[in-house]
């Protein structure tokens, strides 16, 4: 009998692909059934095992003409990462404007970068406590990003006008 492993493509969440599949050898007659180790093949936490997908044939009766085939489903592993935007206030210190905060949900090992969101009067600066890209982990609290924004400093001239007025 054989044993196959579907995985769902990443550019098209409703297809599966066979990455592969093994022979296994049992006795005619015998019932045989998927494995944790079967269940467990999620390559690294990137996929989850996807319990009760249509399609999926989890045990069965070996026959003399090697008919059978388990077939077992693992769907791409989500999270979540955040990234949270800090301003420079007038005294040097940083805070969070909440209203720039993001969440985007991903695939477990992808590598993702911050997308800057500066407002008018900031730039995007270095800061010690800085994170600007990530790989994914299932855990979303292990998934935070932060973007540190200073002041932009302005020098204002004035020239004394004709008459020694502003």
């Amino acid at each position: 009998y054989k044993v196959a492993y579907y995985y769902q493509k990443a550019d098209n969440p409703n297809e599966y692909t066979v990455e592969y599949s093994e022979s296994r050898t049992e006795k005619t007659d015998v019932e045989v059934s998927v494995t944790a180790d079967d269940t467990g093949r999620t390559k690294g936490g990137t996929y989850l095992y996807d319990e009760g997908h249509e399609g999926e044939v989890l045990k069965g009766v070996v026959k003399a003409d090697d008919s059978l085939v388990l077939v077992l489903y693992f769907k791409l592993n989500k999270s979540t990462y955040t990234t949270y935007h800090y301003f420079e206030e007038l005294n040097g210190t940083y805070s969070l404007d909440d209203t720039k905060t993001t969440v985007v949900e991903a695939t477990v090992g992808d590598e993702v970068t911050a997308e800057a969101s500066p407002k008018t009067g900031f730039a995007q600066t270095e800061h010690n406590d800085q994170i600007l890209s990530l790989t994914v982990k299932t855990n979303p609290d292990e998934n935070i990003m932060k973007v540190y924004y200073s002041r932009n400093l302005y020098t204002v001239t004035f020239n004394k006008g004709e008459h020694g007025n502003l």
